[in-house]
């Protein structure tokens, strides 16, 4: 773990590298800790215009998904907060060109998802 904090504080652009620790963390046990790595991880593949290629758009998608569904499972108002943010970012962007891509179809339904999630959190809370 002390390697890979030394690695990522100098290669910071490199989303694999933030992939690699954010597996390590989650055979760690420390889900928290990998669902923050793998944010970061989508924020690297989000260098760039991005938007404009399909493979990137896909890996984008593909990543951003993979956080949506560890939000969902956490289940908790700071964790669905951080999805439905991700989530946006990463549609509002990727629908621009890529509308029609299964990848973007894919995590149009997980943004689904978590609004049912967040809905259901809210009608829980106490008032």
């Amino acid at each position: 773990v002390r390697l890979l904090d030394a690695i990522t504080a100098v290669i910071t652009r490199t989303p694999e590298v933030w992939h690699l620790y954010a597996v390590l963390c989650d055979a760690m046990g420390n889900g928290e800790l990998s669902r923050d790595l793998m944010m970061k991880e989508v924020r690297a593949l989000m260098g760039g215009e991005w938007e404009r290629t399909q493979k990137q758009v896909e890996r984008v998608c593909g990543a951003a998904g993979r956080v949506a569904e560890r939000c969902l499972a956490d289940g908790s108002k700071r964790s669905l907060t951080s999805a439905r943010m991700l989530l946006t970012s990463v549609l509002h962007g990727a629908s621009a060109h890529f509308e029609e891509c299964e990848a973007v179809a894919s995590l149009r339904a997980v943004e689904a998802r978590v609004q049912v999630a967040t809905a259901a959190l809210r009608a829980s809370a106490p008032a």
